[in-house]
Protein backbone atom coordinates (compact mmCIF):
# COMPACT_ATOMS: atom_id res chain seq x y z
CA UNK A 1 0.00 0.00 0.00
CA UNK A 2 3.01 2.46 1.08
CA UNK A 3 4.59 1.58 -2.31
CA UNK A 4 1.93 2.32 -4.27
CA UNK A 5 1.22 5.52 -2.66
CA UNK A 6 4.94 6.47 -2.81
CA UNK A 7 4.49 5.90 -6.56
CA UNK A 8 1.22 7.72 -7.16
CA UNK A 9 3.30 10.62 -5.44
CA UNK A 10 5.79 10.63 -7.38
CA UNK A 11 4.01 10.13 -11.01
CA UNK A 12 1.50 13.27 -9.63
CA UNK A 13 5.30 15.56 -9.51
CA UNK A 14 6.07 14.80 -12.88
CA UNK A 15 8.79 12.50 -12.05
CA UNK A 16 9.94 9.58 -13.98
CA UNK A 17 11.95 6.70 -12.12
CA UNK A 18 15.01 6.62 -14.73
CA UNK A 19 16.07 3.20 -15.66
CA UNK A 20 20.11 1.94 -14.20
CA UNK A 21 22.52 3.04 -16.89
CA UNK A 22 21.04 6.34 -17.86
CA UNK A 23 22.87 9.50 -17.22
CA UNK A 24 21.94 10.90 -14.59
CA UNK A 25 22.50 14.63 -13.75
CA UNK A 26 20.91 17.53 -15.67
CA UNK A 27 20.93 16.72 -19.49
CA UNK A 28 18.50 19.62 -20.67
CA UNK A 29 16.76 22.59 -19.17
CA UNK A 30 13.41 21.03 -18.89
CA UNK A 31 15.28 18.12 -16.57
CA UNK A 32 16.41 21.31 -14.45
CA UNK A 33 12.40 22.18 -13.80
CA UNK A 34 12.00 18.67 -13.57
CA UNK A 35 14.38 18.68 -10.94
CA UNK A 36 13.77 22.35 -9.43
CA UNK A 37 10.48 21.26 -9.48
CA UNK A 38 11.05 18.09 -7.06
CA UNK A 39 13.17 20.14 -4.80
CA UNK A 40 10.11 22.49 -4.68
CA UNK A 41 7.61 19.62 -3.59
CA UNK A 42 9.36 18.93 -0.59
CA UNK A 43 9.76 22.45 1.58
CA UNK A 44 12.07 20.85 4.51
CA UNK A 45 15.33 19.70 2.82
CA UNK A 46 17.93 19.53 5.16
CA UNK A 47 21.03 18.86 2.79
CA UNK A 48 22.01 21.40 -0.04
CA UNK A 49 22.88 19.39 -3.37
CA UNK A 50 24.63 21.06 -6.26
CA UNK A 51 23.44 21.22 -9.78
CA UNK A 52 24.90 22.64 -12.92
CA UNK A 53 26.03 25.23 -10.67
CA UNK A 54 23.36 25.86 -8.99
CA UNK A 55 22.28 25.14 -5.62
CA UNK A 56 18.80 23.26 -4.25
CA UNK A 57 17.52 22.06 -1.14
CA UNK A 58 18.59 22.73 2.21
CA UNK A 59 21.48 24.72 3.82
CA UNK A 60 23.79 21.89 4.76
CA UNK A 61 26.54 21.01 3.04
CA UNK A 62 27.18 17.12 2.76
CA UNK A 63 30.19 17.98 1.07
CA UNK A 64 31.72 19.89 4.39
CA UNK A 65 33.32 17.65 7.29
CA UNK A 66 30.98 19.43 9.63
CA UNK A 67 28.47 17.60 8.33
CA UNK A 68 29.75 14.03 7.33
CA UNK A 69 33.09 12.13 8.30
CA UNK A 70 32.64 11.14 5.23
CA UNK A 71 34.99 14.09 4.36
CA UNK A 72 37.60 13.35 6.72
CA UNK A 73 41.01 12.80 4.22
CA UNK A 74 42.73 10.73 6.96
CA UNK A 75 39.62 8.19 7.45
CA UNK A 76 40.94 6.60 4.19
CA UNK A 77 43.92 5.88 5.81
CA UNK A 78 42.05 3.24 7.43
CA UNK A 79 39.34 2.46 5.32
CA UNK A 80 38.35 1.47 1.89
CA UNK A 81 34.65 0.90 0.55
CA UNK A 82 35.65 -0.15 -2.43
CA UNK A 83 34.06 -3.44 -3.40
CA UNK A 84 32.73 -3.50 -0.43
CA UNK A 85 28.71 -4.00 1.08
CA UNK A 86 27.72 -1.43 2.97
CA UNK A 87 24.56 -1.25 5.42
CA UNK A 88 22.98 2.10 5.86
CA UNK A 89 20.12 2.94 8.47
CA UNK A 90 18.38 6.09 8.38
CA UNK A 91 20.21 7.68 5.32
CA UNK A 92 17.98 11.16 5.46
CA UNK A 93 18.21 12.54 2.34
CA UNK A 94 21.41 10.41 0.04
CA UNK A 95 23.60 12.83 0.59
CA UNK A 96 26.33 10.97 1.42
CA UNK A 97 25.47 8.51 -0.81
CA UNK A 98 26.72 10.54 -3.81
CA UNK A 99 30.44 10.67 -1.58
CA UNK A 100 30.40 6.55 -0.76
CA UNK A 101 29.48 5.84 -4.40
CA UNK A 102 32.57 7.51 -5.62
CA UNK A 103 34.14 5.46 -3.06
CA UNK A 104 33.52 2.39 -5.87
CA UNK A 105 31.44 -0.25 -2.98
CA UNK A 106 30.18 -3.32 -4.76
CA UNK A 107 26.78 -2.48 -3.15
CA UNK A 108 24.90 0.14 -0.87
CA UNK A 109 21.79 -0.93 1.18
CA UNK A 110 19.75 1.90 2.91
CA UNK A 111 17.29 1.42 5.34
CA UNK A 112 14.64 4.67 5.35
CA UNK A 113 11.37 4.49 8.07
CA UNK A 114 10.01 7.97 6.89
CA UNK A 115 8.49 8.25 3.49
CA UNK A 116 9.23 11.55 2.73
CA UNK A 117 13.02 10.99 3.03
CA UNK A 118 12.46 7.86 1.29
CA UNK A 119 11.20 9.59 -1.88
CA UNK A 120 14.03 12.37 -1.61
CA UNK A 121 16.34 9.19 -1.85
CA UNK A 122 14.67 7.89 -4.61
CA UNK A 123 14.85 11.35 -6.15
CA UNK A 124 18.76 11.92 -5.37
CA UNK A 125 19.26 8.21 -6.68
CA UNK A 126 18.16 9.21 -9.85
CA UNK A 127 19.56 12.67 -9.92
CA UNK A 128 23.12 11.32 -9.87
CA UNK A 129 22.72 7.66 -11.46
CA UNK A 130 23.73 6.46 -8.17
CA UNK A 131 23.41 2.42 -9.72
CA UNK A 132 25.27 0.76 -6.93
CA UNK A 133 22.53 2.38 -4.23
CA UNK A 134 19.01 0.40 -3.10
CA UNK A 135 16.69 2.58 -0.70
CA UNK A 136 14.08 0.63 1.03
CA UNK A 137 11.68 2.55 3.10
CA UNK A 138 11.06 0.31 6.48
CA UNK A 139 11.61 0.72 9.77
CA UNK A 140 14.93 -0.73 11.02
CA UNK A 141 13.74 -1.55 14.79
CA UNK A 142 11.68 -4.12 12.73
CA UNK A 143 13.81 -5.82 10.21
CA UNK A 144 14.95 -9.76 10.72
CA UNK A 145 18.14 -11.18 9.96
Amino acid sequence: MIKKTIKRLIKKTGYEIRKSGSTGFIESESDLDKYSMMFDYFPNWECKFDLNQLSFGGKNDYKTLRISFLNLAKLYEFITFKDKKILELGPLEGGNKIILHSKFPKSIFSLEARVDNYIKCCVIKNIYNLDSVKFDLGDARKISL
